[in-house]
């Protein structure tokens, strides 16, 4: 259960400037159920929910997006998680500001994240991250590609259309997360028809995200998640699949 906090923000990460169509959501509530595949049953592990709203950041319109995540009663015994993640970003799409405060088992974790553009072709993130122990830590990394965090990515990447991707695409894009800025990878898998929990079929684009893996001082990317995503206006993801040390788990759109 600690990766899925994570990765169900990692949902529909794409950096096509090109293939841009449509402005953030502005307004919805997306809510999906999470399960687990625990010893070849599949229980249900928690809910989730995607929450955008209009709001104003220093004196300026934008929209404040929150994604919830909690586990239930028989997967607190597996992995306790308890998590509230926001972001704020421009009518452009553009992070300004993200807090995280996150239960994983016994332990608490507050992340704090301020972004901004020092000047032209710069991009500045100001990192705060206290752990459990109360030790704080904090971290200024200036990137020449645009940096985002984990929640205003998704809506970054559902203003792209993946109509022109070819199946096999990789795409790579920087993310912030803790008091790291990481490198991920998103391939496009095609498309293909899925159903939801009525049973009613749908066209969806299939993508899975890489990470970065360091083994024995080797690097390589790992898989760590499947997501299929509807081919309509919203482009909402209706399915997706995580792969983890402790088995497969999956959230579905309710």
């Amino acid at each position: 259960m600690r990766r899925i906090n994570r990765i169900l923000l990692l949902v529909m990460l794409a950096l096509i400037p090109a293939q841009m169509v449509c402005a953030a959501v502005q307004k919805e509530n997306i809510k999906y159920t999470l399960y687990l595949n625990w010893k070849f049953v599949w229980i249900k592990a928690g809910d989730a929910s995607l929450v955008t709203l209009p709001t104003v950041y220093e004196g300026a319109d934008a929209y404040e997006t929150t994604l919830y995540t909690t586990t239930s009663k028989t997967a607190d015994a597996i992995f306790k998680l308890r998590d509230t993640i926001t972001t704020v970003i421009t009518p452009k799409i553009e992070p300004k500001y993200y807090f995280k405060h996150c239960q994983e088992g016994d332990g608490r974790v507050y992340e704090k994240a301020w972004f901004t553009t020092p000047s032209a072709g710069k991009y500045s993130i100001h990192q705060h991250k206290i752990y459990n122990s109360g030790k704080v830590v904090t971290k200024d990394t200036v990137c020449t590609n645009p940096v985002y965090d984990m929640v205003s990515m998704i809506q970054k990447a559902r203003s792209y259309d993946t109509a022109s991707m070819k199946k096999g695409e990789r795409i790579k894009f920087l993310m912030a997360s803790g008091t790291a800025v990481r490198e991920h990878e998103l391939v496009f898998n095609g498309k293909e028809k899925i159903k939801d929990q009525s049973g009613k079929s749908f066209e969806c684009s299939v993508i899975s995200i890489f990470e970065p893996k360091t083994e024995k001082g080797k690097t390589s990317v790992e898989e760590i998640l499947r997501v299929y995503v509807k081919n309509d206006a919203a482009r909402t993801p209706l399915e997706i699949d995580f792969f983890m040390p402790i088995g497969v788990a999956k959230a579905r759109l309710n």
